[in-house]
Formats: C-alpha cells, structure tokens, sequence
C-alpha cells in the first residue's frame, strides 16, 4: 500500500490523546486509520491487556463498527470481561 507523506505523518504521530480523521470521500482516511495501529501497538501497548479501539462513523462501510484489537496485532471480539461488540 502507497502512502503519501501526509499519510505518512498521521500514522506516526506520537501526539497523546484521541484522534479525529476528517476528510472527503477516498481521501485515505480508513487506510490511515488501519494503518496507525501497528503503530500504537509498536509504541504505546506495552501489556498484554493493552487494546486499540477504533470506530468510525460511516454506516455504508460493512462490517462491524467497532474494532478491537489485542496487543498482539491479532483483532479480538470484544476487551476481556465483555459479552461482545
């Protein structure tokens, strides 16, 4: 997968906090988004119980609305002691 510099800037930004992807249709938001997690999980997850949560607004996307995933990069149903997503 191509990123471009801006792209590029977002995934590794080591800013603290919750983040906001705006932008117009097919801009990369998703494919920014996607691509930020083995980031955080690389930089920030340091326990085994640690998770990145990530939702999005868009409902014309399929799927599910919310993703875990462990730190172990693997995608998990739901953070431990919940039924599910």
């Amino acid at each position: 997968m191509l990123l471009n510099m801006e792209q590029r800037k977002i995934i590794n930004n080591t800013v603290m906090g919750h983040s906001v992807l705006k932008g117009v249709a097919g801009s990369g938001k998703t494919t920014v988004a996607i691509s930020r997690i083995p980031f955080l999980l690389n930089n920030y997850c340091m326990e085994e119980s640690d998770r990145i949560l990530m939702e999005r607004k868009n409902r014309s996307v399929s799927g599910p609305s919310v993703v875990h995933q462990g730190a172990d990069g693997e995608p998990c149903d739901a953070y431990p002691g919940e039924s599910g997503v």
